[in-house]
């Protein structure tokens, strides 16, 4: 199903002007074994349980705790929605998007690359709990089609939200004493690389493998690894 009609069916707040468009994740709109293909720029938020995309025959898993962000020319597909999982998904044109920001997003380079690779990246309580709002509030005023000025403040709030965002990624980068991961879902992640390591490991050498059956970048996954045990991924393999 593509999003046009996804968000007709279940009468969700579209515009088609300027293109832009808000989805809660809920059960009541997520069948079992239900896709999505996307065709728009997307921004993930999951603050319950998980999803998975599908981008370029490549699955990426976006859990609680975490942001997932794809550019419109990816043509991502949104399909294994976990049952229980909420979130938000945030749809809107390239077009629409540079022009809020007059083509200079105020995304550093660093967070552009990162993405752009990893499609993933986790985020703390406070910033979930600020997306979570801002998104809420962003939500309730798409449920106005005919506000006077909706269209300004659809401009605004899609500029506080990225502006939310790359606060976050600044405080990530440049003082890393003040972010701490979700080392629980980091211990979640090593647990189930060497699990897939014990099974696997006699005939699989590759860390792009387990990678990709953890439906997570190579680089994510060395990060974790690292972070937990000091070695890399090859070494566990090799072991």
């Amino acid at each position: 199903m593509n999003i046009e009609n996804f968000f007709s069916a279940h009468q969700l707040p579209y515009l088609a002007t300027p293109g832009i468009g808000l989805c809660p994740i809920t059960d009541e709109l997520w069948e079992e074994g239900q896709s999505l293909s996307v065709g728009f720029h997307l921004l993930i938020l999951i603050t319950k349980d998980s999803l998975t995309m599908r981008i370029q025959e490549r699955d990426y898993k976006v859990s609680a705790h975490q942001i997932g962000e794809v550019v419109e020319q990816d043509e991502a597909v949104i399909m294994d929605v976990s049952k229980g999982t909420e979130g938000w998904l945030l749809f809107f044109k390239e077009e629409f998007f540079l022009d809020v920001f007059n083509h200079q997003p105020p995304m550093d380079f660093a967070y552009i690359d990162r993405m752009s690779t990893e499609k993933v990246m986790d985020i703390d309580e406070r910033t979930e709990h600020s997306l979570n709002l801002l998104l809420s509030t962003f939500y309730d005023t798409m449920l106005l089609p005919d506000h006077h000025y909706l269209n300004t403040l659809l401009r605004l709030k899609l500029k506080i939200l990225y502006f939310e965002i790359n606060e976050f990624h600044h405080r990530f980068t440049h003082r890393p004493d003040y972010y701490r991961p979700d080392c629980d879902r980091q211990k979640d992640i090593f647990s189930q690389f060497i699990r897939l390591v014990n099974e696997y490991s006699h005939t699989e050498r590759s860390v792009a493998f387990y990678a990709q059956k953890l439906c997570i970048s190579q680089q994510y996954l060395s990060r974790v690894v690292k972070s937990v045990t000091q070695k890399t991924p090859a070494a566990h393999i090799e072991q």
